[in-house]
């Protein structure tokens, strides 16, 4: 099969993982996005950065990644809001599960070896 890149058509997840997971730099190095910054607004916040998400998942989906690898990246989404659900202590933890850079890595692979990331994402389902 064909080697694809992640190309200025798929750039913009990109883009929307650094915002969301890493785009600013605490003291000690620490890394964090609107993902753990927007957590904090009751609502509004996790709804914004759940529709970023999705879109990150969406552009996969455009980009040809089959549902197994879909479907790696959704549970990637949920084990993010399900340690947002924890009070105070979520927004913290979320700092460094950083599903959206997780997603726009795995979408990478797959478009490097497509195969191979098909195969381990059945296994993963």
């Amino acid at each position: 099969m064909e080697n694809r890149r992640l190309d200025n058509s798929s750039h913009d997840v990109r883009i929307l993982a650094d915002w969301l997971d890493s785009k600013f730099r605490l003291p000690l190095g620490i890394r964090i996005g609107f993902d753990s910054i927007l957590g904090f607004i009751p609502g509004v916040g996790d709804l914004v950065t759940n529709v970023t998400s999705i879109y990150i998942i969406a552009r996969a989906a455009m980009l040809g990644c089959p549902p197994t690898v879909l479907m790696q990246m959704a549970f990637n989404v949920f084990i993010d809001n399900l340690i947002d659900t924890i009070p105070l202590l979520g927004n913290f933890i979320d700092v460094f599960w950083r599903s959206n850079t997780k997603n726009v890595a795995l979408l990478d692979r797959y478009l490097q070896q497509p195969d191979r990331v098909r195969k381990s994402s059945l296994i993963f389902v």
